[in-house]
């Protein structure tokens, strides 16, 4: 899974992919403009689920998932599989 607010990355990286109609591997190579707008930064890339979790726990920020697109029901199983247990 890959978090990303458009279906696009052309508002975040200035390009026009599709993330679902890309692998992983592609997704992953596409550097995410910087707030400057500047692609200097080879770390900003779009964060896998696990990747997005990690920050948001490191951090101490609440995490926030929408799924905009149609999934299976083992698609979505896997992905809650991925979310860390609640107390």
């Amino acid at each position: 899974f890959v978090v990303c607010h458009d279906d696009t990355l052309e508002r975040v990286a200035g390009e026009k992919i599709n993330v679902e109609e890309v692998s992983l591997p592609v997704i992953q190579g596409i550097t995410l403009c910087d707030k400057d707008g500047t692609k200097n930064r080879l770390d900003l890339i779009p964060p896998t689920l696990e990747n997005y979790l990690s920050i948001c726990k490191k951090y101490e920020k609440l995490s926030v998932l929408e799924l905009k697109t149609e999934f299976t029901d083992e698609e979505i199983e896997k992905g809650l599989s991925m979310l860390p247990k609640m107390d």
